[in-house]
Order: C-alpha cells, then sequence, then structure tokens
C-alpha cells in the first residue's frame, strides 16, 4: 500500500485541501447503527448487491467480504438503484485479509504436453475464453491486442516477440509513406482513407514469418510521442520490405529523428524463451514456454472473464475498501458517480486501463496501488468548464506504477480533465510515457500537490512526465511541492519533467524539486527545452522552484515568429472552438475568474507574452533559462556545494524509497 511518509515533501508545509474526504461516509459506517452482510462466495456478493436493489435500506450497510477469490464472469454492476444515501451509505470491503475480484480461469497444469523445444501445448476450447474475430485481428490499430493474458504463478507471461525482452528493432527506408492523420488530400466522405505505409528492413529475420495467418507490429511510425500496433500486409523477403495491413495514425516517416522502431508481437514463430506464450485462436490451444517446470501445483490463470470486474453508473454514497481487482481487460469503469470512495484498493495485473470515472462528482480515491497496468491508471473527470463549478474530486496517498506495459503512449498513472481535481502526496513511478496530465478536453483549478515523480517518460520523444497542451482556456491549474526525479532524460526532440505545449497559458509551478530531469543537447544544438518548458504560452506563475544536475531549467519557446501578436491571431483562430464555444474565455465567469484572460485576446505588442522566474534556485544547470523565460533578481545560480544539494537530494533518495 501507499505509505503516509509521502507526506514528508521537501520545501513546504502540507496544504489542506477542501472538498470531499469520505470521512463523513466512513464514520456513518462505523457508528453502530449499521447492518452488516456476509459474503463468501461470487454468488452470494450478487446476491447482497440484489437484496440491497429491493429493500432500499435507511441504516449503513456493511457487506463483509470474506477473504478469497470471487471470479466475475460478468462484471459487478451497480447503478443508481444501487445507490446509498448520506446518513446510509453502502460499502463493500474486505476487513480482514484481502478479497480477489478476478477475470482469470485455471487451466491445468495437467493439460499441458510437450510440443517442441520446451514448449508445451494445451487445449483450452472449453474455458470460455472470448477469441477474437478476424475483423478484430486485421482492424486492430492500439495496444493492447485482442490476445487473452496469460499468469503463471502469478507472473505475467510475454507475448511471443521479436525482439525478445520488449527490446525494438529500426528502420530507415521508407518506401511508401502512407496517409497519416493531417495529410492533405486523404480524406473522403466516410472519412480518411486507408493508404497503409511500406518500409525496407535489414536482415532475413522476417522471411520466417511469411507462412503466418497473421503478424501485429508494434511501434512508433512517425512520431515517439505516439505507439501503434498494426497488422503487416505483406512480406517482400525479396526485396526486403513490409507493407502495413492499415495505415499508422501519422504514417511512416521521419517525424522525430531517425531511426524509427518496431517489433513484431504475438507469433508462434517467435515463441524461443521462457516465460512466452501464444494463443492459436483458430485451433483454440495454449503455447507456452515456462520460467520453470509446470507441476501439478503450478498454478496457470489465463484471462477469460469479464471485460471490466466492476461498473457503477449513476452511484451515490457507495465505498469500496480493501479489495484488490486484477486479471482483468479493466478493472473499474464508472460514470455520473457521486460521493463514491475507493480506499485499499489494490489494481494489479490489468490488460488496458486500471479505473476510469467520468463525470464524477466528489468521489475519493485513497491509499490504492496501481501496479503493472497495460495503459492508463486511473482517469477521474468532472466539473463544469463553463461555469467553472469544482467537481470535487481527490485522490491522495496512491502508489502508481509501473504502467504502460502494453501501450507505450497516452498511458500513463493519471490523467484528469474538468475543473477542480486535487491529487496529492502521491508516489508515481516507471512510466514509459506521461506520469500525470490534463486532457485535451482541458481542466482548470486543478491542483498537482507534494507528489513524488520518478523515472518516467524515458522511453518517448517531445513529452514529458507532467503533460498539459493546446487549449489556453484551461487554465488556473497548480503545480505545487512535487518532487520530479530522473524524468524525461533520453529524448532527441526533446523530453521534460513539466511540459505545458502549444500555447497553453495561466497556471503555476511554485516550490517544486527537479532532479535530473530534461534530455542533453544532440545534434549540436546549443539547448534543450528544459526540466520545464513552456511552448509559446504565457501568463504563468513560476517561484520557488529549485532545478538541480539538469541540463536546462526552464524554457519559454518564442525567439521566433511564436512571440508576435501575427502567430497568436492565427493559433487563436484554429482554438475557437475550444475558447468561445466550450467555453466563453470573454465571459462574466472566466473574466473574474482569471483577470489576466483579457491578454490572451490578439493586440499585445510583440514580445509582450514573457513569463519571468521568481525565487528559483539552479544548482549545476548549464543553461538556467531560454527563449522568453526571464529570471528576475531573486533568482540563484550555483555551480557549487552550498549545502542545498545535498539535503535536497537526501530528501528526495527518502521519498522514492518504496519500503
Amino acid at each position: 500500500m501507499a505509505k503516509s511518509w509521502i507526506g514528508i515533501v521537501f520545501l513546504v508545509s502540507l496544504p489542506v485541501f477542501a472538498g470531499v474526504s469520505g470521512g463523513d461516509m466512513e464514520s456513518v459506517l462505523s457508528g453502530q447503527d449499521v447492518r452488516t452482510i456476509d459474503v463468501r462466495t461470487t454468488q452470494e456478493l450478487f446476491a447482497a448487491r440484489d437484496a440491497l436493489r429491493k429493500e432500499k435500506p435507511s441504516v449503513p450497510v456493511d457487506v463483509r467480504i470474506a477473504p478469497g477469490e470471487y471470479f466475475l464472469e460478468k462484471p459487478f454492476a451497480l447503478t443508481a438503484v444501487d445507490s446509498g444515501t448520506e446518513t446510509a451509505p453502502i460499502r463493500y470491503r474486505c476487513a480482514d485479509g484481502k478479497a480477489v475480484f478476478t477475470a482469470a480461469k485455471r487451466v491445468p497444469s495437467a493439460r499441458f504436453r510437450p510440443w517442441k523445444d520446451g514448449i508445451l501445448v494445451a487445449d483450452i476450447a472449453d474455458l470460455g475464453i472470448r477469441f477474437p474475430n478476424e475483423r478484430q485481428i486485421r482492424g486492430v490499430t492500439q495496444c493492447p491486442p485482442p490476445v487473452p493474458e496469460l499468469f503463471v504463478d502469478g507472473t505475467r507471461y510475454e507475448m511471443a516477440s521479436w525482439p525478445n525482452d520488449r527490446q525494438w528493432t529500426t528502420f530507415t527506408n521508407v518506401v511508401v509513406m502512407g496517409a497519416g492523420w493531417g495529410d492533405k488530400g486523404v480524406t473522403n466522405r466516410q472519412g480518411r482513407l486507408n493508404v497503409p505505409g511500406t518500409f525496407g528492413y535489414d536482415g532475413d529475420r522476417p522471411s520466417r514469418w511469411t507462412e503466418a495467418p497473421y503478424v501485429w507490429m508494434h511501434g512508433y511510425f512517425r512520431w515517439d510521442w505516439r505507439d501503434n500496433l498494426l497488422p503487416i500486409g505483406k512480406i517482400d523477403p525479396k526485396a526486403h520490405t513490409i507493407a502495413l495491413g492499415t495505415r499508422a495514425t501519422y504514417g511512416l516517416a521521419r517525424g522525430n529523428p531517425s531511426p524509427r522502431r518496431w517489433r513484431v508481437v504475438h507469433l508462434l514463430e517467435e515463441l524461443d524463451i521462457p516465460g512466452e506464450y501464444y494463443v492459436d485462436f483458430a485451433g483454440k490451444t495454449l503455447y507456452l514456454k515456462p520460467l520453470k517446470p509446470l507441476t501439478a501445483e503450478s498454478r496457470v490463470d489465463i484471462v477469460a472473464g469479464a471485460g471490466t470486474l466492476v461498473t457503477a453508473e449513476g452511484v451515490k454514497n457507495v465505498v469500496f475498501e480493501n479489495l484488490k481487482l486484477c486479471c482483468a481487460n479493466q478493472a473499474m469503469k464508472g460514470k455520473d458517480c457521486t460521493r463514491l470512495v475507493l480506499r485499499g484498493l489494490e489494481v494489479e495485473n490489468i490488460r488496458g486501463d486500471g479505473v476510469t470515472l467520468d463525470d464524477a462528482a466528489n468521489v475519493l480515491v485513497a491509499t490504492c496501488d496501481f501496479k503493472a497496468i497495460g495503459s492508463l491508471c486511473l482517469n477521474l473527470n468532472g466539473g463544469d468548464r463553463r461555469t467553472l463549478v469544482s467537481a470535487g474530486n481527490r485522490v491522495t496517498d496512491c502508489d502508481f506504477g509501473p504502467a504502460g506495459i502494453h501501450a507505450k503512449t497516452g498511458c500513463a498513472g493519471f490523467y484528469t480533465y474538468g475543473v477542480g481535481t486535487v491529487f496529492d502526496h502521491n508516489f508515481v513511478h516507471d512510466m514509459p510515457h506521461h506520469a500525470l496530465g490534463i486532457g485535451y478536453q482541458g481542466g482548470n483549478d486543478c491542483v498537482f500537490s507534494h507528489n513524488i515523480v520518478s523515472n518516467c517518460c524515458n522511453e518517448s520523444d517531445d513529452a514529458a512526465a507532467f503533460y498539459k497542451g493546446r487549449n489556453p482556456s484551461a487554465c488556473g491549474n497548480v503545480l505545487e511541492g512535487n518532487v520530479f526525479v530522473d524524468c524525461g532524460k533520453n529524448g532527441k526532440h526533446g523530453t521534460m519533467a513539466v511540459y505545458f505545449d502549444d500555447g497553453d497559458c495561466g497556471d503555476t509551478v511554485r516550490d517544486c524539486l527537479f532532479i535530473r530531469c530534461g534530455n542533453k543537447p544532440y545534434g549540436g544544438a546549443k539547448f534543450t527545452h528544459g526540466a520545464l518548458f513552456y511552448n509559446a504560452g504565457y501568463a504563468f506563475v513560476t517561484e520557488g522552484n529549485v532545478f538541480i544536475d539538469c541540463p536546462a531549467g526552464n524554457r519559454t519557446s518564442g525567439a521566433d515568429d511564436w512571440a508576435t501578436d501575427a502567430w497568436w491571431r492565427k493559433h487563436l483562430k484554429g482554438l475557437n472552438t475550444r475558447l468561445t464555444e466550450e467555453v466563453a474565455v470573454t465571459g462574466a465567469v472566466y473574466k473574474a475568474h482569471y483577470p489576466w484572460i483579457a491578454d490572451l485576446l490578439p493586440g499585445l505588442p510583440d514580445g509582450a507574452r514573457t513569463n519571468y522566474l521568481k525565487r528559483c534556485t539552479f544548482i549545476n544547470v548549464k543553461v538556467p533559462v531560454a527563449g522568453r523565460s526571464h529570471c528576475l533578481p531573486d533568482c540563484r545560480f550555483l555551480d557549487h556545494d552550498d549545502g542545498t544539494r545535498p539535503a535536497a537530494c537526501r530528501t528526495a533518495g527518502l521519498l522514492t524509497e518504496r519500503k
């Protein structure tokens, strides 16, 4: 579980947040006038829900779920009729030990027989596996692939792939670029024309795959902030070319610096190392190469049940506590939920997203662990951006990571949009792309406070551990007292710890600590984007931050035409829908809440949109600021040890120890 020591934070004292705490409901559930229902089987779990649905209890109810496994063939689904009330909430919890909700079915180890080269095979036709159809196989465009996941003695096995160990091979020779999103001349009345690309490869490995019924390719085909999973259309061993079966999102090209990365996944011809498996959809058989010999006690689980373990729609005043949600396509999905509390959950070994809660209000997620998640850990959204009414949602004292096991971009520990989300005292680590972010739908007045973010955004490019962008009306957000360690170090175009992209404006970065964040210059460049990057935006409050051992500190792009009023006129014209239809930046609500918002509109002199840093300290930072970022006289620049570095590094070291 996440530890309360996450509250020990560098530089500033802990804030107190208003909004949902869950304490009112939980105190009611701790009182004497509480009805209890004991549950020991999956059937009893559903029966308890159905009974409460009919009875409409007038007192608090504690559904006590006994430790053990609960296989869910279908989701445990709650709707508005399953709600509690503020004085009579309903709690589903395991009071002693851990109750495990799972969609994994057991494959008896006695079924396996030798095939060849240490590979075992078993018939799984009778296990209720949902095998993909031809359309799903040929139509895939994003990870994860439609393959049941396999776990042996609790260890996730890898789909048979090449190269092994989640490594990549590369190409530089683009034969046919193919159509990509945003390319001219490739649209029709139904949408985009499917014009796949073709590239040349080195070596002879692909010649082994020509007889396979299908081949999937995972890769970064143009940009390192967008991966695709695509079917291969044709392999030509003589020409040494591979033609894709459908187009990559942005076509094949040298977007970020070449070479482009790719690998093939789920291919029987590449089942060659222990810990890999392959599912024959047509033959309904499972092939695996075990890490150690299977015995009668070996546990082989294949995910075959519910797509989502728990669903909640229109639910109010319900608590989920001390449960483990694992081995499924998704752990929980909710919509229009109010006063929902998730406390002490373990979300683990999920194929896709962990938990998604849309249009939520007064939701609390506390002391939860998310690990080994295929894509995104937690997505929590709510609030009204037109009126700036806060949703009152909060995420606190949770542990996120690793994630992005399958999808390498668009994955994160936490995403939000809407108004007023608070994300505080969490530990987010080991993410290939973003760790945290506000989605393109926009977010206002969200607070990210006193979190630790470590080892994130080190497999992508033109990206950051915290990302937000392309919507100047999504402002008033605060990053305060966060620690970023070893984030965004490996990009060539530019990777950062914090990135406000494409004209984003009006947010605050205060009292944060950046240690070894941002990539070094490459290809003769004199500067990178820095640990903290503002891409053309302005009206930022940047104060009290400490940068240690970073190649660069803060940059605001705009040494070129991005600083001119003409650029802003063009840029804002393209954002008209977001500024005047989704919200009204010239209306009374926004003008009162954000006094600077009038400067968003064209009319300022060239160069007036500048960001200033206050009370910031730079220790061993070669280029503290650049572009339209400027330091005020109270900033400090140190190239020696004055005692600040050891104290800060010791603090960060303590905070990033999980035990």
